[in-house]
């Protein structure tokens, strides 16, 4: 998943790239058959918010067996700088902050930002492979004073009712 920040106005503009295939990389080296898409985004000025929505087009199945996806978690990256996930029903939503690149907080500096966003399923309520889940993020990108961020990678991971988790870049 990606956005470019274009330049050349004083407040940059990301773009959000709808649909973007993602690279599969199984972490058990096991080739995996789903991609996750970045899609029914707009264009979000630095300084405000926006929505993004991941496509889990289907639960786990691979090397033949069909099982579900029991957490999906998506990795922040530098420059967006708020993160509120969307709520699902059967599905627990949580963020994990960390140290990341200075930025302005309501006119307050702070160090301290979303890295990770993690949902988990309520026994009962997996991704089953026979299905789709769509997972949402209201986002803010940093403001328009700080350098621009190129490009942000969105690196996701499905991880499995058995324990595998399939990393999608």
């Amino acid at each position: 998943m990606l956005i470019r920040k274009l330049g050349g106005s004083a407040r940059a503009v990301a773009v959000l790239l709808l649909t973007v295939a993602v690279i599969t990389v199984s972490s058990y080296g096991s080739t995996a058959s789903a991609h996750i898409a970045l899609f029914d985004t707009t264009t979000i000025e630095s300084g405000w918010y926006g929505t993004l929505k991941f496509r889990v087009p289907h639960g786990c199945g691979h090397e033949g067996i069909i099982g579900a996806t029991s957490v999906f978690s998506v990795d922040i990256p530098e420059g967006v700088v708020i993160v509120k996930p969307e709520d699902l029903a059967g599905w627990n939503s949580s963020v994990e902050s960390g140290p990341v690149a200075p930025w302005i907080n309501h006119g307050v500096p702070s160090t301290e930002g979303p890295i990770k966003v993690i949902w988990t399923a309520d026994p009962g309520s997996e991704l089953l492979n026979v299905n789709y889940k769509d997972f949402g993020m209201h986002v803010m990108l940093g403001d328009q004073e700080r350098q621009p961020l190129g490009l942000l990678y969105f690196k996701s991971y499905q991880t499995c009712i058995d324990g595998d988790t399939n990393f999608w870049a």
